[in-house]
């Protein structure tokens, strides 16, 4: 026997259970996603499901029909469109089985900890968005103010919830060290050095000779510029306006280098402890906007790591970075970033701590989960 099948044979039916001899219809939606509203807002426990292909007589019998297989995908379909018209999204699924050799469909409501829940105006025209309804042992009615403030007062949080988020790769890491690169040089740095020394032995091969000579200039090149590097003929002007222009010239190389190659990684790890997956979670990571610490706000690495840099952005006195974490089932482990966040940070703050805030949310959290890690610069 399929589970609908025993679901069918408790009696009296569960007050979460509704029975429909037939699928609705495209023109009927609108009264099938009023039906899931007030299934999701009721205040019952055990199962919540629509099941098609069944009905109950006013004896409160059950009676068996089955639908034609093919109403199957119509009701996948409809499932989608619940979805998108209802807020917040139910956790709604589709379940089929077989009683009797009769076909029969439900759609399945589970975790419905976040109601009211309400139709988002993307539905059936017929729906107004913000409408809201309740199931009751006779049927369902329009949700009154004061059904939805009872509604948000039996708002529970996550049983027994508990959600790490530490430094690095260990979620328990409230206080760690954050590796500094020892920056080298930026590469306008490096060429104003080649630059300057290349003018200062044109001139010193000036004052020698009493002119300028090509191929002593072409060995001071391979000295100062390296043998791979090809040789130009440049005047003392030339050099001269080459060097006040090596800000400009090597503006983009500089940046990739500062926030690439001698970048500070930044990430945190998460575990759901609770007993609950935590669904559509989004983080944020909050560090001050200080002298000497900088947080790439466009990632400049390599392409395939572009898309999932967080977004980054300034709020205030502190800079922000913000990423989607989809679902997090119990027992899981997941980095909060998946490309690290890049911090520019001088040498003279290592030693120094950072505070790093964060607020993770999730759509059935009744409260996010906020918290302060102490990041040391070494």
């Amino acid at each position: 026997m399929t589970r609908l099948g025993d679901l069918l044979k408790i009696k009296p039916v569960p007050a979460g259970i509704v029975l429909q001899r037939l699928a609705f219809g495209t023109p009927e939606e609108d009264m099938l996603v009023r039906q899931v509203i007030a299934l999701a807002n009721a205040d019952v426990s055990g199962p919540r499901c629509l099941i098609f292909g069944a009905e109950r007589n006013a004896a409160g019998r059950v009676s068996v029909r089955g639908i034609p297989t093919d109403d199957v995908q119509q009701v996948e379909r409809q499932r989608l469109t619940c979805l998108d018209a209802i807020e917040p999204a139910p956790d709604l699924r589709l379940v089929t089985g077989k009683l009797a050799g009769r076909q029969l469909v439900a759609l399945v409501l589970e975790d419905c900890r976040n109601p009211p829940y309400l139709a988002s105006g993307r539905g059936p025209a017929a729906l107004r968005a913000g409408e809201c309804w309740l199931a009751h042992a006779h049927g369902m009615r329009t949700a009154t103010r004061s059904d939805l403030d009872l509604m948000y007062a039996r708002r529970k949080p996550l049983q027994d919830q508990q959600i790490l988020v530490g430094l690095g790769t260990d979620p328990l890491c409230r206080t760690g060290e954050l590796p500094v690169p020892r920056a080298n040089s930026a590469p306008s740095r490096i060429a104003s050095r080649k630059l300057r020394s290349a003018i200062a032995a044109r001139k010193t091969v000036s004052s020698v000779m009493g002119h300028d000579d090509t191929a002593l200039a072409r060995l001071v090149d391979a000295r100062i510029f390296g043998a791979d590097f090809p040789h130009k003929q440049q005047g003392m002007n030339t050099l001269v306006m080459s060097l006040r222009a090596v800000a400009d010239d090597y503006r983009n190389e500089d940046l990739r280098y500062r926030f690439e190659e001698a970048a500070a990684r930044l990430n945190l790890c998460i575990r759901n402890d609770s007993a609950q997956p935590l669904r559509d979670a989004v983080i944020e990571v909050t560090l001050p906007l200080a002298r000497g610490l900088a947080v790439a706000e466009q990632f400049l690495g390599p392409a395939e790591e572009q898309r999932f840099y967080p977004q980054v952005f300034r709020n205030g006195n502190v800079i922000c970075a913000r990423a989607p974490l989809g679902t997090l089932l119990p027992g899981k482990t997941i980095t909060a970033f998946g490309t690290a966040l890049r911090l520019s940070i001088d040498e003279r703050l290592i030693g120094r701590k950072v505070a790093v805030r964060y607020v993770l949310s999730a759509g059935n959290l009744a409260q996010a989960v906020q918290g302060r890690l102490k990041a040391r610069l070494a």
